[in-house]
């Protein structure tokens, strides 16, 4: 899946906002963790914390990855045709 979300950022030009997108989803992790702990009144708290918690820690084994297909189809992309 992220290689091809990679894939069409290279074909529609948006490559160039990849870091934006990272910064973004630590933002979001960021903002969703204190949600978290200042708002422990949910119903469905634990499994909130599971969710949360699995994306803390595969955020840092999926951002190299998606940096890798990014630069590998940004290469592709700006490659001249032969």
């Amino acid at each position: 899946m992220i290689r091809w979300m990679a894939l069409y950022r290279a074909k529609t030009g948006q490559l160039r906002s990849l870091p934006r997108t990272a910064i973004n989803e630590c933002a979001d992790l960021l903002r969703i963790t204190l949600h978290l702990a200042t708002k422990p009144e949910s119903p469905y708290r634990r499994r909130q914390i599971f969710h949360v918690g699995r994306r803390w820690v595969t955020f840092p084994m999926i951002l190299p990855y998606l940096l890798y297909w990014t630069e590998r189809f940004r290469r592709q992309v700006t490659s001249p045709m032969r």
